[in-house]
């Protein structure tokens, strides 16, 4: 595909998305990008992204970048899970996830609101049993030798794999 091919599915809070809308309003995607309203907490989401023109049938990237640490652990699962039922093989996942240190520390605007966290070495059973084979990496491996996270948050990249899961 070439540029201007692909579609980008962003889902969000309606006020969110109306507040990227304003002040983005003079630049020009470079790609179709359809902005969904949604609450990804709760579990209808879906529906609305199909309904935006959502193709189960086209391989998909799903960017979860600074979010599932914010929802509880089981709702991080579920959602992980749906992800796996809504895309075709060859979809896959990039996602950020703290250590367990993080979310117990509890200060300053963001991390008071982290609800749980994972060791690297608990990571890849999490997310296989989601159904996703994943590739698990601290964020500090990433960044050209500087420390950026002190060893604290993980990436996770996920591949749908071929197995069913009840």
């Amino acid at each position: 595909m070439g540029t201007g091919e692909h579609t980008i599915f962003e889902l969000d809070y309606s006020v969110v998305l109306d507040y990227k809308e304003r002040i983005l309003q003079e630049e020009t995607p470079l790609c179709r990008l359809i902005r969904v309203p949604v609450d990804l907490s709760h579990h209808d989401w879906d529906s609305s992204l199909i309904n935006s023109g959502f193709s189960k049938d086209i391989p998909t990237f799903w960017i979860l970048e600074g979010f599932i640490y914010y929802l509880e652990k089981d709702d991080a699962w579920g959602l992980l899970r749906k992800l796996f039922a809504l895309c075709p093989s060859e979809s896959q996942f990039f996602a950020d996830v703290c250590v367990p240190a993080l979310a117990e520390v509890r200060f300053g605007p963001y991390m008071m609101h982290f609800k749980w966290g994972i060791s690297i070495y608990d990571a890849p059973s999490f997310i296989e049993r989601t159904g996703w084979a994943p590739v698990v990496s601290y964020a500090d491996e990433h960044d050209q030798g500087r420390d950026v996270g002190q060893r604290g948050l993980i990436f996770i990249e996920g591949t749908k794999s071929e197995i069913t899961l009840d």
